[in-house]
């Protein structure tokens, strides 16, 4: 299987050689895919976004990708506000029990780290990127981009 290939957009940021043959996706601001997203969702989308953009990161392509990334982040919430509220031990029926919260928030957490590292969110991916150094123009949301920059 090998190792996984570092994206071309982190590759040049980082001053590193890219394919110059390598197809490219549309540009553009994607948008969350999901119809009536909760708050909190799109609250996490909105901001995943904003890093994204200053990075100048951010494609069409990005876009389930990205999905996949807010929900980790949300189910992993979601599993720690449970273990806040009730422990790491419940009662059951069939006595004191791990609180499945634990397994949910610790796989959350994996699957969360595993799509930051592929999208440039972590420290370590980052660290030998160089800002402004991206060839091309910098991606812009042609429809609003003062919905994702503002705040």
């Amino acid at each position: 299987m090998g190792r996984i290939a570092e994206p071309t957009r982190l590759r040049v940021l980082a001053g590193k050689a890219a394919n110059p043959d390598e197809p490219q996706p549309m540009e553009g601001i994607p948008e969350l895919p999901e119809i009536n997203p909760s708050a909190e969702l799109r609250d996490i989308w909105d901001h995943t976004m904003k890093q994204m953009l200053a990075m100048g990161v951010v494609t069409m392509a990005d876009r389930d990708p990205l999905y996949a990334y807010c929900q980790a982040v949300l189910a992993h919430r979601i599993a720690s506000r449970d273990l806040e509220q009730h422990g790491p031990v419940i009662e059951s029926r069939q006595g004191w029990v791990k609180n499945p919260s634990g397994t949910m928030q610790r796989e959350a957490a994996a699957t969360m780290l595993r799509y930051a590292q592929h999208l440039g969110l972590t420290p370590a991916s980052r660290v030998h990127l160089k800002a402004g150094t991206v060839s091309g123009p910098r991606i812009v949301d042609a429809t609003d981009p003062s919905r994702l920059l503002s705040g």
